[in-house]
């Protein structure tokens, strides 16, 4: 699954040196869409195919594919922090956008939740692929706009892109994501659900 994950890296690489970049600011919605959608759902079929034995349970994880992309230009770096699962990117500014592409795998179990909130709704903002490709995903009981993302548990791995807009000043601003399993652990030797969290100062744009 590490090897899937490789040749998810590559292939958003590969994307972005093409100019098909998901946050490519120049194209209109419509070319948006006519993007998004195939993007998320070749990924998503290629990890359904992995075959893997169903006998075991294994945490869960979730990691970034790729340093986050600021403005559709350049990488921002990102440090680690002495809390586990925490980390720190470069300063950003009010107006900078943040492209994060996120890998989700539960080995031998199915995910069954995905979650992604924002610490101060008023500092920053989220946007997600379109509606009509989540919907394909993703059951009628998750809530978008809160960030809850409901799977059938049909999928062991995910590829997940999303926008992260710096709206007003922050020392504290942050994004977590936690991905659900249906994994099932007896005593207290494991955990079906990983969290990461990702903390982005923001400062007055000069």
């Amino acid at each position: 699954m590490r090897g899937v994950a490789q040749l998810v890296a590559r292939y958003v690489r590969d994307v972005e040196v093409a100019g098909s970049s998901l946050v490519t600011p120049t194209i209109n919605k419509a070319d948006m869409k006519n993007i998004r959608l195939p993007f998320l759902l070749i990924i998503i079929c290629v990890f359904v195919s992995c075959d893997l034995d169903v006998g075991s349970n294994y945490t869960p994880t979730v990691y970034m594919v790729q340093a986050p992309v600021k403005n559709s230009k350049d990488s921002v770096k990102v440090y680690l922090t002495p809390v586990v699962g925490v980390y720190r990117t470069d300063t950003i500014m009010v107006g900078d956008s943040l492209s994060f592409k996120v890998f989700a795998e539960g080995y031998t179990n199915n995910l069954t939740e995905f979650y992604i909130t924002q610490s101060e709704n008023q500092v920053t903002k989220l946007e997600y692929p379109d509606e009509d490709a989540l919907d394909k995903i993703f059951t009628a009981d998750s809530d978008y706009a809160k960030g809850e993302f409901l799977v059938e548990g049909k999928y062991q791995s995910m590829f997940f892109p999303f926008y992260y807009i710096a709206l007003k000043p922050s020392l504290d601003a942050k994004v977590r994501i936690t991905i659900v399993s249906d994994a099932k652990f007896d005593n207290f030797v494991g955990s079906n659900f990983k969290t990461i969290e990702i903390k982005t100062p923001i400062k007055e744009k000069r």
